[in-house]
């Protein structure tokens, strides 16, 4: 054999060894603690400790393109450095902000319609909050450290809040009436109360505040995977459109009922 020849042969399957679509079987996944759309549970042996209706999408996903997730479990901002630094291809349940879009390649078209912000209190106290001026008074509202709500409610001075680290503490203060209610977006609120043993005990308010925001997938623009992006989309879109994310809504969420 020719040493040109050899070197043609080695230069073939290096390319082949370190090519990123060879090296498909690791597709990066960050997922933070945000159910019902990503959930941290140590039970769940050979899923990387995770379950929710983005870890079932991104899954499926990952198996139309012939990749294997690899799951990272990591505080939202850190998740977000993650991406930013390559070290992460991929996470969902985003916002679209022009300082991520730096670094974050988002899909269109977003996966997550906008919802409610709801107020949730005790069974028969429905009426308490009528409309937002009922949140004064010396009524203690329930919220979570850092997270954000909606303008109004954020920037407002005069609302008594009881701030916790994270949403599945507010639940027994608003039962042992530490609390008069705890605000959360609707999604989060009904699975919480539902698979933590408050079904039937709480009920939602009659002021609730209409979100205006969706929520995307995005691809780290540092990722192995980029120049797949499109085909990304594609799949990601068929999932959609095939009514995927409504049927996970129905397996992860039972709904918090209205009163009449």
């Amino acid at each position: 054999m020719s040493v040109r020849l050899a070197k043609l042969i080695l230069v073939f399957w290096l390319t082949i060894i370190f090519s990123p679509y060879t090296l498909g079987e690791k597709f990066v996944y960050a997922v933070s603690d945000f159910p019902p759309w990503t959930i941290w549970s140590d039970d769940l042996v050979g899923s990387g400790g995770v379950k929710g209706i983005d870890v079932d999408i991104v899954n499926a996903l990952a198996e139309k393109l012939g990749l294997t997730v690899e799951v990272v479990r990591c505080p939202w901002i850190r998740c977000l450095t993650l991406l930013e630094n390559g070290e992460a291809d991929i996470t969902g349940s985003l916002l679209r902000r022009s300082e991520r879009e730096e670094y974050l390649h988002y899909f269109m078209p977003p996966y997550l319609a906008p919802s409610y912000c709801v107020f949730y209190v005790r069974k028969g106290e429905r009426d308490s909050i009528r409309d937002y001026e009922d949140l004064y008074g010396g009524m203690r509202v329930g919220v979570s450290r850092g997270a954000r709500y909606f303008p109004r409610f954020d920037q407002d001075s005069r609302i008594n809040r009881e701030v916790v680290t994270s949403n599945d503490q507010l639940l027994p203060m608003l039962a042992l009436n530490r609390i008069h209610t705890f605000v959360v977006e609707e999604d989060v609120g009904d699975y919480l109360i539902a698979n933590n043993g408050y079904s039937g005990k709480f009920e939602k308010a009659s002021y609730r505040y209409s979100f205006s925001r969706y929520g995307y997938f995005a691809l780290s623009k540092k990722s192995l995977y980029i120049e797949r992006a499109d085909e990304f989309r594609v799949i990601l879109k068929e999932m959609i459109d095939a009514g995927l994310v409504d049927e996970l809504r129905k397996k992860y969420i039972q709904p918090v009922e209205m009163s009449n």
